[in-house]
Formats: structure tokens, C-alpha cells, sequence
């Protein structure tokens, strides 16, 4: 394994006189480096695939160690993408032993670049808790890059030249329930490992049927942590952790439940419970496989007031029937659709996509 430092990489290593590597090879990675808050962000690059690591905060101590910490977490990023951990450890083992050098090829430093602007796409997502970035990463890796390719399915390409079973997708089958005085609405969900409980928040949109108008928050019941996309200028949230920067991997690894808080006045609870976790060689495709009960509108005055409009909409001849219906109309309420949801899970069609997609259609018509 060839490190190919930046001059700015090779300062902090205090390394120099390097041999110069003028041509790409499989066991060669670019390194670069930028200033971020106050700390250092690395990107190492490889340089026939564009496989990408991300490393934020990592110390001068800790680059004395880079062997261990770059071939752990190269790993961990390749299980975290899918593959399985025969292959990564194929894959490391391929690589050999961390050695020093530079390159002057414009090829891989541009590639390189690229890598690090896309990455500049994601620094919400960055963990203060982590060195190693993997949510970064794999947000990189599936991008598109070389020939049209993402450098997640050029590295299955290069390690599927020495092992024939590279990958095993994981994903998370969700209960997700709203408990109601009489009844109660519930959607069960597949999810990849790599959603993070932002994406989760917008899957719980689509499939409850809600238009991200008001804040949300998810807390683990387990440790009655919070975690919400930084409210923390908003009182009340100063303690809360990014949700950006959790995935759905550490939030179920235990099979934790959650509860997931939506429009503070309203004040919709719905409670998660991981029903189990799913291994396949395919990649984990985001459905909605079970349902029971319809879509709460918007704004509809929490369990009382949606009490109160389920009564009146039960009797056309009731003198809020009209009223209300129209007020439907004027917030864009969608019935479920189960059709529609998993079109709009599957294409991430946009909040409120039915309207979005009945468009489409009479376009095309």
C-alpha cells in the first residue's frame, strides 16, 4: 500500500526525499489534506478506483499509527458499503504493507480533487465523535467518477479479479406506530444501514403521509438521547446530537427503540422498533411493506382535534363536513397510497410527490 502525500501531507508526517510514482496502481493511495473548524480534514483516495476514506480531527500522535488506523477503518468503510468481511480483508491483505511516496500524475491528483470537493458536499454529516468518517465516505463512493462508475462498483470490480463473493448488504426492517386512543397507524419500512436518521425523517414523511412543515425530533429510549439536524440555537435542543451523523447501523445495532417526534403543537409520537436486520447480496432497497391506517392530515390539532375531524368527516350532512373538505384540499392532504409511496421511496420523489407525479404523467401523455 503506497501513501502518496501532498507536500502539505508530507510536513505532517515529517517525511521527505520520497519516490515519485508516475503511473496509477492498484495499491496506491492519493492523500490530501484541508483545514476544517479548526482541525484537519484528510482524504485518501485510491488511485484506480476513487475509493475514498474521510478522516476528520485526526491527531499528529495518531499519523505516527497510520498503518492500523487507515487499514481499520478501510474496513470498516468497505463492510459499511456492502461488501463482506472476507472481501475487505482480501482486499487489505492485496494491498500489502503502508509505504511513502509522491506522484505527479495530474490524472489522480485531479482525481483526488474531485473526491474532496464532493466531500465538501457532506461536512453536515460529519461526526465529532469519530475520526473516521463513514458517513462522508460512503456518501462519496456513491458518486459517480471514473467511466461513469461510482467508486463503490470499480472497488467491487477490482476485488471480484480475487474473490468471487464480494458483497452482502445490510438493512433494517422497521415497525414504525402512532398509538391513537382507539386505534393506531402504523408502517413497516425497509431500510439500508447506511441511511442515517435524517433519511430516516424523510422516509417517515412519505409513508405517514406528512410535508416536513415543523420540527422533529428522534430520542433513544434506551439512553433518552436527542438527536435532530442542530436545533441547538432553538431553546430546548442545546443538549441534542446531529442526526446527520448517526446511521441506521449504529442506531439499531442493538436493536434500540426509538421515538420519533413530529410538530411540536400536534405533537405526533411514533414509536420504532427493528423487527430484524436483513443480509443479501443485493443492495437494500428503501419499501414500505405493511400498513394500517390512513394518512393524519397536517396541522389537524394533534389527537384530539384529529378526533374530532374523523367524526365530522364521517357524516357528509354535518355542517363542518364542507369546511373541512375544502380545507383539505387548500393543505394538499394525500390519502395513502401504497403504489405511490414506494415509487416516491424508490425514485426519492420529493415531499408531497403525488401531485409531483401525476404531473409526470399527464406530461407524457
Amino acid at each position: 500500500m503506497i501513501l502518496c502525500l501532498t507536500k502539505k501531507v508530507q510536513e505532517l508526517f515529517h517525511v521527505d526525499n520520497l519516490n515519485n510514482y508516475p503511473e496509477k496502481d492498484e495499491r496506491m493511495w492519493h492523500v490530501t489534506v484541508e483545514p476544517y473548524e479548526k482541525k484537519r480534514l484528510f482524504i485518501f483516495t485510491h488511485a484506480t478506483t476513487s475509493y475514498t476514506l474521510i478522516f476528520y480531527g485526526l491527531k499528529t500522535k495518531q499519523l505516527k499509527y497510520i498503518d492500523f488506523y487507515f487499514k481499520e477503518s478501510l474496513k470498516k468503510a468497505l463492510i459499511f458499503d456492502g461488501f463482506t468481511p472476507t472481501a475487505a480483508d482480501a482486499f487489505i491483505e492485496h494491498q500489502g504493507s503502508v509505504s511513502f511516496g509522491k506522484t505527479n500524475n495530474r490524472s489522480i491528483i485531479s482525481n483526488t480533487t474531485q473526491r474532496k470537493f464532493s466531500a465538501y458536499g457532506f461536512l453536515d454529516h460529519i461526526s465529532l465523535d469519530d475520526v473516521f468518517q463513514k458517513i462522508t465516505s460512503h456518501r462519496v463512493n456513491q458518486m459517480l467518477g471514473i467511466s461513469y462508475k461510482t467508486p463503490r462498483e470499480l472497488m467491487e470490480e477490482l476485488i471480484h479479479t480475487f474473490l468471487d463473493i464480494t458483497s452482502s448488504h445490510v438493512g433494517y426492517d422497521l415497525d414504525i406506530k402512532i398509538d391513537l386512543e382507539d386505534e393506531h397507524v402504523m408502517r413497516r419500512v425497509i431500510v439500508p444501514n447506511h441511511y442515517t436518521l435524517d433519511d430516516l425523517h424523510i422516509v417517515i414523511q412519505k409513508v405517514f403521509g406528512w410535508k416536513n412543515m415543523h420540527l422533529h425530533e428522534f430520542i433513544n429510549m434506551n439512553s433518552n438521547q436527542s438527536y435532530t439536524p442542530l436545533y441547538d440555537d432553538l431553546d430546548g435542543f442545546e443538549h441534542s446530537l446531529n442526526s446527520k451523523s448517526i446511521t441506521l447501523e449504529d442506531a439499531f445495532d442493538q436493536f434500540d427503540e426509538w421515538v420519533y417526534t413530529y410538530d411540536f403543537g400536534d405533537d405526533w409520537k411514533h414509536h420504532i422498533i427493528c423487527r430484524m436486520s436483513i443480509h443479501q447480496k443485493e443492495p437494500i432497497k428503501t419499501l414500505c411493506t405493511h400498513f394500517e391506517g390512513e394518512n393524519i392530515p397536517e396541522d389537524v390539532g394533534g389527537v384530539s382535534g384529529y378526533q374530532s375531524y374523523k367524526k365530522i368527516m364521517s357524516d357528509k350532512n354535518h355542517n363542518e363536513y364542507n369546511a373541512y373538505k375544502n380545507w383539505l384540499k387548500e393543505i394538499e392532504y394525500e390519502p395513502f397510497n401504497h403504489l405511490f409511496v414506494n415509487m416516491s421511496l424508490s425514485k426519492e420523489w420529493p415531499l408531497g410527490f403525488k401531485s409531483s407525479l401525476l404531473k409526470l404523467i399527464g406530461n407524457k401523455l
